[in-house]
């Protein structure tokens, strides 16, 4: 019976792709991301390659990667690979956070894992099996993607799998997180207790937040105000800050109270005696610039009570203090 000549040539093809073996979706899956932990204030960067099972079966994966600010200020490396048999790698940075923008940068390679001992003549200085073409595919493609990229790997055949070398520079992923610039004070807390000698004393602490109330991290501030004030309960000049300070959270503590006359409690006192600080400034010291205010505060201190901008009892926590 004759049969036609399409008949044939389908024939021939379903039998091929029965013998032939099936390609799979086997790649290697890069990623890096950079967060911001208010709590700490410290930057976390985070970079990782994952290979699909077909993959690291036949390569190693190894990935470097910096976490650096965008002054240099800052700076974290970490070098992750698999191994084991492992398919993945990956490294955890972290840096002290201050008001710049971060990135997180890493460069990925796959190793090949076998070397064929008896490559054809023509392939005698190509001897690594490089399975699934990863050389030609991005070699000298130089991928630098944003956050994340895919590898995909193209399963090759007899000779053609053979390379040179078996370090295999893939490409590289970055990724940028800005911590808020600083922009006002929050209260964290505010307490008012009976003192030294019986004064009345009074802690608060502020944190340094950005517009939309989120924490800055590491934040340089100094606290002043004009002219000369002088406590009448010591006879002492009430002093400000004479530098910039950085605290490494950006909280700033605050204790507040009157002195005590010549060091020793008295046997009595004028319970109205003290100062009047009608503009109190805190303010963010930038990098390279001048001072800038985050919140003007009024304090009416005396040895039997304290008010900040006109209270007298504890400022709720939330409480926002601006320019």
């Amino acid at each position: 019976m004759k049969q036609s000549t399409l008949f044939v040539i389908l024939l021939i093809a379903a039998c091929f792709l029965i013998s032939a073996p099936q390609a799979k979706a086997n790649s290697i899956y890069a990623h890096t991301s950079v967060t911001f932990d208010e709590q700490s204030g410290i930057i976390h960067g985070r970079a990782v390659a994952e290979a699909s099972y077909g993959i690291y079966a036949y390569y190693d994966i190894s990935l470097t990667a910096t976490l650096e600010s965008d002054d240099g200020t800052y700076v974290d490396y970490g070098y992750g690979y698999s191994s084991g048999n492992t398919s993945y790698a990956e490294v955890d940075l972290q840096v002290e956070a201050a008001d710049t923008e971060y990135t997180i940068t890493a460069e990925y390679d796959a190793t090949v894992l076998y070397q064929d001992s008896e490559p054809p003549p023509d392939y005698a200085l190509y001897s690594w099996i490089d399975y699934y073409s990863f050389t030609s595919l991005y070699g000298g493609l130089q991928i630098y993607a944003v956050d994340w990229y895919e590898f995909f790997g193209q399963l090759t055949s007899y000779p053609n799998y053979y390379v040179a070398n078996p370090n295999i520079n893939m490409g590289r992923t970055h990724s940028r997180k800005k911590v808020g610039r600083p922009d006002h004070l929050w209260v964290l807390s505010d307490d008012i207790v009976s003192g030294h000698c019986g004064r009345t004393e009074r802690y608060i602490t502020y944190q340094v937040v950005d517009y939309a109330n989120h924490t800055t991290g590491r934040t340089s501030v100094i606290e002043q105000f004009p002219g000369t004030v002088t406590d009448s309960c010591s006879g002492l000049v009430v002093q400000s800050s004479s530098s910039c300070t950085v605290r490494n959270d950006g909280t700033i503590p605050d204790g507040i109270h009157v002195g005590v006359p010549g060091g020793m409690c008295p046997n009595s006192i004028d319970g109205s005696c003290g100062y009047i600080l009608d503009v109190d400034r805190w303010q963010w010291c930038p990098r390279n610039s001048s001072p800038i205010t985050l919140a003007t505060l009024t304090y009416d201190v005396h040895w039997n009570y304290i008010g900040i901008n006109g209270r007298y009892t504890r400022w709720p926590i939330g409480g926002q203090f601006r320019p």
